[in-house]
Formats: structure tokens, C-alpha cells, sequence
């Protein structure tokens, strides 16, 4: 969905500037109901990009590695969850959240404040434990570190308060 009603909220837009009041961005957001938006795990802002971004070439992983990290990241998973009935992390239930996004204490840390600044639900509070989960994984991390959590964060920016 677009940020506003114009969908130039947020957006750094050459000659493109939005004109939405708080009230009305809130109130075009508020379209889509937050029980909804907390059903879905990965929410994220598609920044404006220039042309001379997008046609400049990086250096980035390709496809087979990105797979290959994949394919560890599943495997570790699949063996996490040997004695139960579920295969990935985004199908833990709240005890198995528990036992395995154990956080480092500076994530710990930002969790909880965090919580307080944004208002997360508690049904965010464990999506964003899952995707930490996930990140730690992709690294073959036991534990969930800061950076793990933050980035976890940002893939909730829909939760966030405008």
C-alpha cells in the first residue's frame, strides 16, 4: 500500500512533496485494520530509488548463494524442530518462541523499549521474535543479537505509530 493518500509520505521525491495532514495519513492507514496488518510477518517501506541507482551494477550474492544460505538456514531449522510437528521457526507456537529467540541483553534491551515507544501487539512482539529467529539463523547464531533484532524491527514498519 501506498504510505498516504498521495504516496509521497516519507519519500524524499524530487518535485514530488506530500500535502497529508498527520490526521489524514493516519486516517488512510487506519484503512486496513491492525489485527490484519499483524498477520503479516514482513512489512516493509520500498524507498523511491533515482535511475542512476538503479542502473548502477553491485555487488551483491548471487542466486546459487543466496539459495545455498537458504538451504543451511532450513536445515538447521528442520533439525531445531526434529521432536515437534512444525518445520520453521515462522511456525512456532508462544512456548517454542520462548525457548528458542533467546535474545542477547542489549536485544533484550531494544525489545523492551521499543515495545514502549511503538505500542507492538503481542502478536508483533512474536512475529518480530520469529524473523529475529530466522536472522540469527541465516548467520548460524544460537542466540538472537542486537543487530539480529533490529533488523527484525524493520521488517515491521506498518506497526510503527505515525
Amino acid at each position: 500500500m501506498h504510505p498516504c493518500k498521495c504516496g509521497y509520505y516519507g519519500t524524499k521525491v524530487p518535485n514530488h512533496e506530500c500535502q497529508c495532514t498527520p490526521l489524514e495519513v493516519q486516517r488512510y492507514r487506519s484503512r486496513v485494520s491492525g489485527p490484519l496488518l499483524d498477520r503479516i510477518d514482513i512489512q516493509i517501506e520500498v524507498p523511491w530509488i533515482d535511475i542512476n541507482t538503479l542502473r548502477r551494477e553491485k555487488e551483491e550474492k548471487s542466486s546459487s548463494e543466496m539459495r545455498e544460505a537458504i538451504q543451511k538456514t532450513r536445515t538447521i531449522q528442520e533439525k531445531r524442530f526434529t521432536d515437534s510437528n512444525i518445520n520453521y521457526n515462522a511456525e512456532m507456537n508462544a512456548k517454542q518462541v520462548k525457548t528458542y529467540c533467546l535474545l542477547e541483553s542489549s536485544a533484550e534491551a531494544l525489545l523492551q523499549q521499543s515495545f514502549d515507544q511503538f505500542g507492538f501487539s503481542g502478536r508483533s512482539l512474536d512475529r518480530i521474535l520469529k524473523i529475529s529467529r530466522t536472522i540469527a539463523d541465516l548467520e548460524g547464531s544460537d542466540t538472537i543479537h542486537l543487530s539480529h533484532l533490529a533488523e527484525a524491527m524493520n521488517y515491521r514498519v506498518l506497526d510503527r505509530k505515525v
